[in-house]
């Protein structure tokens, strides 16, 4: 397992290796298409280290998208140690933005039929009610019922792309998740 920390990034795995002064090159939603342009930012290259080949440019994609707004972020990287470019690869992220915390996790796959697939869940707490949340945070996902009687599913334009309200105490929690292939 692999920790990155910090701004300047430090991936821990027996030594401390640093990867400071890279860029993020692409922030477009994951479910867009892939490209990567330029330099690889810390997170892509933390994995390249672990010997990650076919996931590199989906790792890119979802970790730039998922860290673009973090004014702070810490990440954790879990890679097989057999043959870790053809098992699941998965990266836990916490990020703090200008005005909250999140908690993310994606989860990479090498696909026979694409390079690689990829689904991630991006989770958070508001101290508005669920409805609230809704109406005023995700106005573009549609509302599609419930998955028992307390959770309820959002939808946007995409149909792989869901949002979960659950209640809270007097917040919510909001769980994004999306589904790339």
């Amino acid at each position: 397992m692999i920790r990155i920390t910090s701004s300047c990034f430090f991936a821990v795995l027996l030594l401390s290796v640093t990867a400071c002064g890279t860029k993020q090159q692409t922030t477009k939603e994951p479910s867009q298409p892939l490209q990567v342009i330029g330099t690889l930012n810390p997170i892509t290259l933390a994995s390249q280290k672990q010997g990650i080949k076919n996931c590199l440019q989906r790792i890119e994609q979802v970790s730039s998208f998922l860290t673009a707004t973090a004014i702070e972020k810490g990440v954790m990287l879990s890679v097989s140690p057999k043959a870790p470019d053809k098992q699941l690869v998965s990266i836990d992220f916490e990020t703090k933005s200008p005005t909250d915390f999140s908690f993310s996790s994606a989860t990479f796959a090498p696909s026979d039929t694409a390079k690689c697939s990829a689904t991630y869940e991006s989770i958070m707490y508001w101290g508005n009610d669920c409805n609230e949340v809704a109406t005023k945070v995700f106005a573009q996902f549609q509302h599609k019922g419930f998955i028992r009687k307390h959770i309820a599913v959002l939808r946007g334009e995409q149909p792989q792309t869901r949002i979960y309200l659950m209640p809270a105490g007097k917040g919510c929690v909001s769980i994004k998740k999306e589904n790339i292939f």
